[in-house]
């Protein structure tokens, strides 16, 4: 959730970001787009384990987010130290601190809401939520 979830999608994030707005390395841009999306699938089964042992264990959702609450802000720290030697003016290729560090709240967030919203489920719901969001992550038609 945090290495892979927070920094390392943040980093493919800007790493892509920068490559397309400067027009450059085109095959190297279409290689990080694939590491990144095989890297949101094993994040995903990270987040689906997360999802059962939290739903089996007494006290695991509060384990879970005291936890992954406790790592967010020392993740975003290693983000803005990166940024430490730049100004909003003058960053590498353009980009802004702010972008990165959204980005990355916004990762971290999408993930706490399932979980969230799993809470209390049982492995068959888990499951089908799984099912239905990979599903709606790659554009796969629902069964109405």
């Amino acid at each position: 959730m945090i290495i892979e979830g927070v920094l390392a999608e943040t980093g493919y994030h800007g790493f892509r970001q920068s490559l397309e707005a400067n027009h450059k390395l085109p095959g190297l841009l279409d290689g990080i787009r694939l590491i990144a999306r095989d890297e949101s699938r094993h994040i995903r089964y990270g987040v689906f384990l997360l999802d059962r042992l939290i739903n089996v264990s007494p006290g695991g959702w509060d384990v879970m987010n005291l936890r992954m609450n406790e790592l967010l802000g020392p993740a975003m720290s290693v983000i803005s130290e990166f940024w430490e030697h730049y100004d909003d003016e003058n960053g590498p290729f353009g980009q802004r601190m702010e972008t990165f560090l959204d980005f990355a709240s916004s990762q971290f967030d999408k993930r706490m809401k399932v979980l969230e919203r799993d809470r209390g489920k049982s492995l068959d719901e888990i499951v089908r939520a799984a099912v239905a969001d990979i599903a709606q992550d790659e554009g796969v038609p629902q069964p109405a």
